[in-house]
């Protein structure tokens, strides 16, 4: 085999690397990646590279250390991480950049990269993905292992030190943990002054009993389980690597990656007048509260790279996704970090029952419209732009308020309605909002009958 655009770009996406194990992404391509990588920052560069817990990433480890170092490179292996400790090591040590070996919330067969710039903040394919799969392309995969150094777990630990400094000490808070069997687990190093009770803190590289996504209601099936039989003030769900995360409240419920923001937004204006970035797919609910309370809420492009680039360049003290990335660049360095994210929300919680209220009374006083999950459709891509440009022409007709970031997401009086492409694949997404029931299915019916006049049966 020889790389290709063709055979690259099934791996190369727009933040990360990302594969099923053993086709294009393999050992081979973990060492001629590794050597891209270090040719590209210079000979001497110090990168720190760690890595999830799947069965396939000792060896991808192990590959891409050996190309790093075939060309010069200095590497300090963390061993098994969440992804978030990278990035943090790499804004507080001397360090070039920062490699993650993970697939995140994909399944057993898969495993990626990540790559961050000594701020901490990620790559992505237009400022350095682009750049490797074109150094690649037209050359013959090659492995040379070479002798591995030891796992140096120090930066590790600096980490976990800081998060403890940001966690409040009262009140105790009777918690719920879900780790998924992934790298999370050593969070319980963090709140060890907690009342826990933990779910799949064991490493388990085949997610048997469950694989975690925070923005998927059925992620939550064993930890909303714990609440039948016991008394919790809170209860949280990490992703496999650790830089998303879900919360529930008292019962059980779980608490919408909106109402999360708006939660964050009264937290952090306790110290400012908070700024707060939103992905396109989030509710307008968020936009509303702060502009009822003077906050300051604008729109971002969805995908953790740009919104990280976002955040810092435009100013703003937090960032939120759908998908449960939360970002602080208040007191901490801008990026997507589950675990810092869960410490600042157990705060917030420690906070409400000092004040002898729960998060249930709280969100349930939180604005909230009617909106649709996040649908995905089949389509070919030379199909895209023409959908879009018919959704925003009908919404122009309405004199709607037209967001064009990423796809297009249009607002009028009684909802919005978005449609965005997939940068990668065949995929349209669409996600509406209504004030009332009916209009968020009269929204919905709209953009379903653009997508099925341009699709083939």
């Amino acid at each position: 085999m020889v790389y290709s655009r063709e055979n690259l770009s099934t791996i190369f996406l727009r933040n990360d690397i990302r594969g099923i194990y053993g086709e294009v992404l393999n050992a081979p391509f973990g060492y001629d990646f590794g050597r891209s990588v270090a040719r590209r920052f210079g000979k001497g560069s110090r990168i720190v590279l760690g890595s999830d817990n799947r069965s396939s990433s000792p060896e991808l480890r192990a590959a891409i250390i050996s190309g790093l170092r075939s060309e010069g490179s200095e590497v300090t292996d963390v061993g098994i991480v969440p992804t978030p400790a990278i990035y943090y090591i790499c804004a507080t040590e001397d360090y070039t950049a920062g490699i993650v070996i993970t697939a995140s919330h994909n399944p057993k067969e898969y495993n990626g990269i990540k790559v961050c710039d000594d701020t901490g903040a990620s790559y992505s394919f237009a400022n350095f993905f682009g750049e490797i799969m074109e150094d690649l392309v037209g050359t013959t995969p090659t492995l040379e292992l070479t002798e591995l150094p030891e796992v140096d777990r120090s930066p590790v630990e600096k980490y976990l030190d800081f998060l403890r400094t940001r966690l409040h000490s009262d009140p105790q808070l009777s918690v719920a943990l879900e780790y998924g069997n992934g790298t999370t687990s050593l969070f319980s190093e963090v709140v060890t002054g907690e009342d826990l009770v933990e779910l799949g803190e064991t490493f388990d590289p085949s997610f048997s009993r469950i694989l975690p996504d925070p923005a998927k209601e059925k992620s939550y099936v064993h930890l909303k389980r714990l609440f039948e039989d016991g008394n919790f003030d809170l209860g949280i769900i990490f992703d496999t690597d650790g830089d998303r995360v879900g919360f529930t409240d008292e019962t059980g419920r779980v608490i919408s990656p909106d109402h999360v923001a708006m939660l964050l937004l009264d937290h952090l204006a306790k110290t400012v007048t908070p700024r707060l970035l939103i992905d396109v797919k989030m509710s307008k609910a968020i936009r509303d509260y702060g502009s009822s309370k003077g906050y300051t809420v604008d729109f971002t492009e969805v995908g953790h790279s740009k919104v990280h680039e976002n955040l810092l360049h435009k100013d703003f003290h937090i960032a939120a996704e759908l998908s449960c990335h939360y970002y602080f660049n208040i007191d901490y360095h801008g990026f997507d970090d589950g675990l810092y994210s869960a410490v600042v929300f157990l705060n917030i919680v420690k906070e409400l029952k000092r004040e002898g209220r729960t998060l249930s009374q709280v969100v349930g006083e939180l604005p909230k419209y009617h909106s649709s999950k996040e649908y995905r459709v089949r389509c070919p891509m030379s199909s895209h732009p023409k959908i879009i440009a018919e959704v925003e022409s009908i919404a122009t007709k309405r004199n709607a308020e037209i967001v064009d970031i990423d796809g297009v997401r249009c607002h009028l009086e009684d909802g919005w309605f978005l449609i965005r492409p997939s940068s990668t694949e065949e995929l349209l997404s669409y996600r509406v909002e209504g004030t009332t029931e009916e209009s968020m299915n009269r929204y919905l019916k709209l953009i379903e009958e653009v997508i099925s006049a341009h699709i083939p049966e």
